[in-house]
């Protein structure tokens, strides 16, 4: 075994972060990946997500999955776990840039091809209940075996209920 001297440093576990978007500065996972990861590594990042933000058109968001799970395919960015989604389908009026998703609601042509994107590991998906009035969402979720988060939503506790009871299992910036 290698044996490192750490005299005099501070040693601690790893960092494992399940929701970030950026480097802290100008880099983001939707524009340059390998900065991001590189620079939360340096700084104890062990394991991460590569969490894609509801701000991006259909196709941009795409483009960005293909991007990161290229290089995750690649071995680019060994400390990615793998990617996660905020939305898009969120509700707008609960976010800082919510209307920036235009989204209606939950849409298979467009969250069909971002799960193939990426094979299927998908990290985490957080959405608004209220967006998915069928459920279609919150079961294809549920059966690809996907953790699902609830957030960025003005969903009634009866609609919060059908998601838990779809499988949603985690909250994050739940009224933002």
């Amino acid at each position: 075994a290698e044996v490192l001297d750490a005299e005099g440093m501070w040693v601690g576990p790893g960092f494992v972060d399940i929701h970030l978007h950026g480097d802290g500065t100008d880099a983001r996972w939707e524009d340059d990946p390998e900065t991001v990861a590189a620079y939360h590594l340096k700084h104890g990042s062990t394991t991460m997500v590569a969490y894609l933000p509801y701000t991006l058109p259909k196709k941009e968001l795409l483009e960005a999955t293909e991007n990161v799970q290229k290089l995750l395919d690649q071995g680019k960015m060994p400390n990615v776990y793998a990617i996660g989604y905020e939305g898009p389908f969120i509700n707008p009026n609960q976010g800082a840039n919510s209307e920036a998703a235009g989204r209606t609601g939950t849409d298979p042509e467009e969250y069909v091809p971002l799960y193939e994107a990426c094979h299927g590991k998908i990290a985490q998906w957080m959405y608004a209940p209220e967006m998915d009035p069928t459920g279609q969402f919150g079961d294809f979720l549920r059966e690809k075996g996907v953790t699902a988060a609830i957030g960025h939503t003005q969903a009634s506790p009866a609609q919060i209920r059908a998601a838990v009871d779809r499988g949603a299992t985690v909250v994050t910036h739940l009224y933002d």
